[in-house]
């Protein structure tokens, strides 16, 4: 018999008794606007597909226990933030999936006088990587990440403001089958933007973007060098409507060039619109429609492009209950393709959750959450999954 059930209880009970032995001390502790806070978090997640597979589904409970710090210092115009935090997750069955995360990040929100403002900051984490396109077979993968930017902007005018945005990700896999994936990208982008007197805004922007790949990629008997110059030229908005309706949005032409294999470059209209509508005081719509082009982990190509839509409705039940709802659709065609296998990969995949919070104390989050999603592709890449969580969070 298989030991899922008892094990199940066992981490349901871990989760009951966090509860119960953390809540009376919190009230005494936690205070609004605290230089220093101290957070702990556990959750207790079923997921019905860990590897994401169309056959041999392997269905496992797994627990996530944290603990960490909340950073808020303000003086005068300066304010500086932080979080650090550290996780650990142990799995009922998949216990080479057992895994030690951390996450750190840290900002500086500076002013200078009336007219110039900016961030400066720094994050970086490790967590467990997603099953999605991973092809190293049934083992963990790690993900190491860090990011630094620095950003500013200008008030030359009261209508009129110049922005500049400095950047570099790093993006490291433990896994040896996808370290071909190892990327740093540097960024640096400027734009101009109109603003309004009811604070809509409407500018321009250009955007250039290196990709390096440190590995070279193997595809069949040939390595490939994935690093690639990327170009975005366009437009920006926000507007808001009648404190109801709010819009914001970018759309332009991005390019990106290849070092290697030119039969891949992209040229094409990228963007993405979101909306937010407040229907009444307690009920709130959010939408998006996109179109971009995204980093991926599969073996024949390193970027795919992306259509999709995204509904995420709120509703504020109480002033101590909150259930959120989420629905997509998207298609990724996967034009990446270093080696032109000749059938290009399109996946479609959509899913919808659902997610009811409460709050019995100003310092105490319960949450509750369930998630059904499924992929079609024209490679035999299908899969579908159910996903169920149980979660606290406690502030002090």
């Amino acid at each position: 018999m298989s030991k899922l059930p008892v094990r199940f209880a066992s981490s349901l009970s871990r989760l009951a008794l966090f509860v119960l032995l953390t809540v009376p001390f919190g009230s005494a502790q936690a205070r609004n606007g605290d230089t220093l806070q101290l957070f702990l978090t556990y959750s207790l997640s079923q997921d019905s597909n860990i590897y994401r597979t169309a056959s041999n589904e392997q269905s496992d409970v797994y627990h996530m226990l944290g603990a960490g710090l909340l950073f808020d210092w303000k003086q005068s115009r300066q304010q500086i933030t932080g979080r650090l935090s550290a996780n650990t997750t142990r799995f009922a069955e998949l216990s080479d999936l057992d895994f030690d995360g951390y996450d750190g990040q840290g900002q500086w929100n500076w002013q200078l006088g009336n007219r110039l403002s900016g961030q400066l900051g720094y994050a970086a984490s490790r967590s467990l990587g997603s099953f999605v396109d991973y092809t190293g077979g049934l083992v963990p993968n790690t993900v190491d990440r860090s990011r630094k930017f620095v950003n500013g902007s200008y008030l030359f005018h009261p209508r009129w403001r110049v922005n500049g945005v400095l950047d570099s990700d790093t993006l490291e896999y433990g896994a040896v089958s996808q370290q071909a994936s190892n990327r740093t990208l540097d960024a640096g982008e400027i734009g101009v933007d109109y603003l309004t007197p009811k604070g809509s805004r409407l500018g321009l922007f250009a955007r250039k973007t290196n990709g390096k790949y440190p590995n070279r990629q193997v595809v069949l008997l040939s390595t490939v060098d994935n690093s690639f110059e990327q170009q975005d030229f366009g437009l920006r908005a926000y507007w808001a409507y009648d404190g109801k309706l709010t819009l914001s949005g970018r759309a332009g032409q991005t390019r990106r060039k290849h070092d290697e294999v030119p039969e891949r470059d992209f040229t094409g209209i990228t963007g993405r619109i979101d909306a937010t509508w407040k229907v009444t005081e307690k009920l709130r719509i959010g939408s998006a429609v996109y179109r971009d082009i995204g980093a991926i982990e599969d073996v024949y190509a390193n970027y795919s492009v992306n259509d999709g839509i995204r509904f995420t409705p709120s509703w504020q039940i109480s002033s101590r209950f909150q259930l959120d709802a989420k629905a997509y659709v998207e298609r990724r065609s996967f034009e990446g393709d270093p080696f032109l296998i000749g059938i290009e990969r399109q996946d479609d995949a959509h899913g919808f959750g659902l997610t009811l919070s409460y709050q019995p104390r100003d310092w105490a989050n319960l949450g509750v959450s369930w998630e059904s999603g499924s992929r079609e592709s024209n490679l035999e890449n299908d899969y579908s999954y159910q996903f169920f969580s149980l979660s606290a969070q406690l502030v002090f």
